[in-house]
């Protein structure tokens, strides 16, 4: 998910989502509610009841991100696992790398 400007609050949720048909849903009418975007959803794993998914939250700030999760964590059949800032996690290590353009063979 790009960011779009210093006030943006994108986030991604690692949720265990039940596999009772609708739980997907349930979340993205929650985060569409609270007037925010759902990014990319990616399937981590399927598990026996259901299924890990990273799925990318964008929000109009953190108080509204921070009201997000309280609602998720009341929502049958979804459980929230993690929380990554998706930005910091892209400038982790800095964004300059230096490498050779051509092998070195010998000194």
């Amino acid at each position: 998910m790009r960011h779009e400007g210093g006030k943006t609050c994108i986030k991604r949720l690692k949720l265990q989502l039940t596999s009772r048909p609708g739980s997907l849903g349930l979340l993205t009418t929650l985060v569409g509610e609270l007037g925010g975007r759902v990014g990319e959803i990616t399937t981590v794993r399927i598990v026996r009841d259901g299924s890990i998914r990273d799925v990318d939250v964008s929000v109009s700030n953190e108080e509204v991100f921070d009201h997000l999760c309280d609602r998720i964590r009341e929502l049958d059949g979804v459980d929230l696992i993690s929380v990554l800032d998706v930005v910091r996690e892209q400038h982790t290590g800095g964004k300059v790398r230096v490498c050779s353009r051509r092998p070195l063979e010998n000194a």
